[in-house]
């Protein structure tokens, strides 16, 4: 997770404030180093995580501290010429402009022609997709292109680079992750099935039950763990995963199957709440079922909210075609997708999330009869 601590900070008095986006990044400069901090430079880095799944995307911006001495040659930071307030004034007036687009784009009325009538739209619509977020995601297609819904390729590669996915490979996979969902969304299954995956890896793995509701979740947990190979242990309290958290270090991935989140256990404000929902050592992942009715999961958006999720994992993809009924979370969530599972502990299919590959699930590529050309209708 990003800091709000500069990351450089040599003896010119330059340093580099890293930030999830670039009003974060100018709030912390100012709360930090004051409104007479000269700003430098500003680029976004994308950072695979050392030990983590998925990369991080920030915003590093260069700044020199108010009071400190110049660099003698001026071109090397073109923007040390300018005031130091001046500079800042000039980055607060971009980051308003770009609020006021982006809140102009979300207000904008539909287009007179709606864009849930071109062919692409209708298969998405038919797909699963509410034609809202058809709508929605065309307007914000043809606002940073200045395409038409009718350049089918130009939107399907747009569509891709905005379908957010964890990208990387088992590889990829370290670290501590918590999972929670409604009941019967596939969550344990899922768990278990990574573990043992990770473990026929050459990961250490451990997976921790959080409460666990019955003894039947009991026994079925030592079944898996003698048969992956992995450590497995019951957590009866939410003060245990915080007590035990200290000894999660000596292994290379831990799976945390939590309560669902009905239980009295995940209530917003108790002790494992509070705890899991701000540690930055810890993925959280929101299981959905791919077969639920995703209009009916309001209250899982709250969810995502409530325990600062990171990431959505899909399960029980095996059970719906209606994959573009995913799209309906990418515009109302926004967190990438992590992993994907298909009845995984009876021979379904584990993976890591791609967005090339959920692209093509999304538009039918992998069912019987797709038919990948499409009429292209003319530009708007």
């Amino acid at each position: 997770m990003a800091s709000s601590s500069p990351s450089r900070q040599p003896s010119d008095g330059v340093v580099v404030v890293a930030a999830p986006s670039l009003q974060d990044a100018y709030r912390r400069i100012r709360r930090d180093y004051g409104d007479q901090t000269e700003v430098l430079d500003s680029r976004t880095v994308s950072r695979r995580e050392a030990r983590g799944l998925g990369r991080e995307r920030l915003v590093e911006v260069t700044v020199r501290l108010p009071g400190a001495r110049r660099a003698p040659d001026p071109a090397r930071h073109p923007a040390a010429a300018v005031p130091g307030a001046a500079a800042v004034d000039g980055l607060e007036r971009e980051i308003a402009r770009i609020e006021t687009l982006v809140a102009e784009l979300a207000d904008a009325p539909a287009p007179a022609s709606s864009p849930a009538r071109s062919p692409l739209a209708e298969l998405l619509v038919d797909a699963g997709a509410r034609t809202g977020t058809v709508d929605h995601l065309l307007a914000r297609f043809g606002a940073e292109t200045g395409r038409g819904p009718g350049d089918r390729p130009a939107f399907l590669a747009w569509l891709e680079e905005n379908l957010p996915a964890s990208n990387c490979g088992w590889d990829g996979f370290y670290g501590c992750h918590a999972f929670l969902g409604a009941p019967g969304c596939g969550r344990t299954d899922l768990v278990l099935a990574a573990a043992a995956r990770l473990q026929d890896l050459g990961r250490r793995t451990l997976v921790l039950a959080m409460c666990p509701p019955d003894e039947g979740l009991i026994r079925r947990l030592q079944a898996a763990a003698a048969q992956g190979g992995y450590d497995a242990a019951l957590l009866r309290r939410p003060e245990q995963l915080e007590e035990a958290a200290e000894q999660l270090a000596g292994y290379d991935v831990v799976l945390v199957d939590l309560p669902p989140l009905a239980a009295p256990e995940m209530a917003e404000g108790g002790p494992l709440h509070r705890w899991l929902a701000a540690n930055g050592g810890f993925h959280r992942h929101l299981v959905l079922p791919l077969d639920a009715d995703m209009a009916d999961q309001a209250d899982l958006v709250q969810a995502v909210r409530a325990w600062n999720c990171d990431w959505l994992a899909v399960a029980r993809t095996d059970r719906s075609r209606r994959w573009a009924k995913l799209l309906d979370l990418t515009v109302t969530v926004g967190l990438p997708f992590s992993l994907l599972a298909a009845d995984p502990l009876r021979g379904g299919q584990l993976e890591i999330a791609a967005s090339g590959r959920l692209l093509d699930r999304v538009l039918g590529a992998e069912a019987p009869g797709f038919v990948p050309d499409l009429p292209v209708t003319a530009q708007a």
